[in-house]
C-alpha cells in the first residue's frame, strides 16, 4: 500500500500539471488515482474502495475482471493483439 500511495501521489502531481479536466473548477484539484478493481468495486492508491455505479461511464458493464471476459482479452492478445484499418482479420470479414 505504501508504493501504491507513493506512486499515486507522483500520478496526482503529473496529472494536475498535464491535464485539463471538463466540468469542474481547475485550481485545487485532487485527482482520483485507481490502482485496482474487482465486479462492481475499485479502490484509489489510499485504500479507498468506491461502489462503481456507472460501471465507468458504461464500459464494464459486466463487471471489473470478469472472469469470461479477461480470458476473451488473453486470448485475443495472444493471437493478434491489433489489427489496423487496412487489414480485415476473419472475425473482422464476418461482420
Amino acid at each position: 500500500m505504501a508504493e501504491e500511495a507513493e506512486d499515486g501521489a507522483a500520478t496526482r502531481a503529473v496529472v494536475r500539471s498535464t491535464n485539463y479536466v471538463t466540468w469542474r473548477r481547475q485550481g485545487g484539484w485532487d485527482p482520483m488515482v485507481v490502482v485496482r478493481a474487482q465486479d462492481s468495486t475499485f479502490w484509489d492508491d489510499r485504500g479507498t474502495a468506491y461502489l462503481d455505479f456507472s460501471s465507468q461511464l458504461m464500459a464494464t458493464n459486466l463487471g471489473h475482471g470478469n472472469p469470461a471476459v479477461v480470458e476473451a482479452i488473453v486470448r485475443q492478445a495472444r493471437t493478434l493483439p491489433y489489427a489496423g484499418p487496412r487489414v480485415r482479420p476473419p472475425r473482422r470479414a464476418r461482420r
